[in-house]
């Protein structure tokens, strides 16, 4: 019996490594990919930049500054949620480091710059209504992080709050995630008893 417990175990830990290798291999691979496919959008762009006559400068200096974001894009933090979990109080009370709540919607996009000397980070707030749910996607390969704001008092939309982050982890599951309960100090109302 111990023969077959050793034998399982051995299996088991064959799979594990595999699988890990496996996503390893995916994750090098995309990322090999992406770089080759940059490199192909910088040579395109010098293409571009060399068939432009002289006397186009704004052209030009447009095709510099893509082929510069290109070669270094940016990286922020996205911070995504479902409206009216707090996304903006959120980053209000970051950035004055003191409480604030804001009870207007963001409609669109909603970006906060923090400086430290030569530390830069920026956040992008992006909208939770259902008609901006299906461009969260677009912004995840820009982010370096990913914030996820929950109204913890909003107990009928916990599972629609989920059902989204599930979404979202499957578009990029490598991407560091914080999940943040939010309204945690406000009071719960009552139940409702019938």
């Amino acid at each position: 019996m111990s023969g077959f417990r050793g034998m399982g175990l051995a299996v088991a830990m064959l799979a594990a490594s595999g699988g890990v290798a496996y996503v390893t291999w995916s994750y090098i691979s995309a990322k090999r990919k992406k770089q080759e496919q940059t490199q192909e959008l910088v040579a395109e762009l010098d293409h571009i930049q060399l068939e432009r006559p002289v006397s186009d400068r704004p052209t030009l200096s447009a095709v510099r500054e893509l082929r510069q974001e290109v070669q270094h894009p940016r990286k922020q933090v996205l911070v995504l949620g479902l409206d009216g979990s707090g996304k903006t109080s959120v980053l209000n009370s970051i950035v004055t480091n003191r409480g604030s709540h804001s009870t207007a919607p963001t409609e669109g996009i909603h970006a906060v710059c923090l400086t430290n000397g030569k530390s830069r980070m920026e956040f992008l707030e992006v909208g939770g209504s259902e008609k901006l749910r299906p461009f969260w996607e677009k912004y995840l390969d820009n982010a370096l992080a990913l914030v996820y704001v929950v109204d913890s008092t909003d107990h009928s939309r916990l599972p629609l709050a989920k059902m989204h982050l599930h979404q979202v982890v499957q578009q990029n599951s490598m991407l560091p995630l914080v999940v943040l309960a939010n309204k945690q100090d406000l009071q719960m109302p009552p139940p409702i008893c019938r």
